[in-house]
């Protein structure tokens, strides 16, 4: 149990420190079921020793959706050139970021340019960062990602760090998870 891993058997320390939580044992025990419920709807698998009603699984639903919100997502291929120390470097990484950008405009294929020119962990994927949400990227990257459809290809976006190149592969709009699929 939980007294027994972190609290060493001593029951009056457990007490005092929900307390100090602002929770009674009631609320604790509370707490842990939803805990558990989540992870059953999130996993569909039960733990031999728990058993949770439909009924309180959907009580649990019903009572928290944004529990099981699913944010919109984004396929996305990234070029980024970064921009160095001086101005001289960063004026030839712009540079650079533009003639990626025409050569892709004019039907160069997005993944070989990617695995030339990209200075990321995702070189050797062709630039492939897959679905992403809005809280994964820097804020610049989030407005251009979001506003591109299936296809098509970003225009040069700078950074205090580099220059980037976005193409949104795919679309998944904002979606509520049903309990059938938890």
């Amino acid at each position: 149990s939980v007294i027994d891993e972190q609290y060493d058997r001593d029951r009056s320390l457990f007490i005092k420190t929900l307390e100090a939580l602002g929770l009674n044992l009631e609320a604790f025990k509370e707490r842990i079921r939803n805990k558990i419920i989540v992870r059953y709807m999130q996993n569909n698998e039960v733990n031999n020793e728990v058993i949770i009603s439909p009924y309180k699984i959907e009580k649990y639903y019903a009572e928290h959706p944004e529990e099981f919100k699913e944010g919109e997502k984004v396929k996305l291929r990234v070029i980024y050139i970064k921009k160095g120390k001086s101005k001289e470097e960063a004026d030839g990484a712009r540079s650079l970021a533009q003639e990626l950008l025409l050569k892709l405009s004019t039907g160069s294929d997005f993944d070989g340019v990617a695995r030339v020119y990209h200075e990321g962990p995702e070189k050797n994927q062709g630039g492939e960062m897959g679905f992403v949400g809005r809280d994964t990227l820097i804020p610049e990257l989030t407005d251009a990602a979001f506003s591109l459809t299936a296809g098509q290809i970003s225009k040069v976006i700078e950074t205090k760090a580099g220059f980037y190149i976005l193409q949104v592969e795919e679309k998944k709009p904002l979606k509520v998870q049903t309990i059938d699929e938890g």
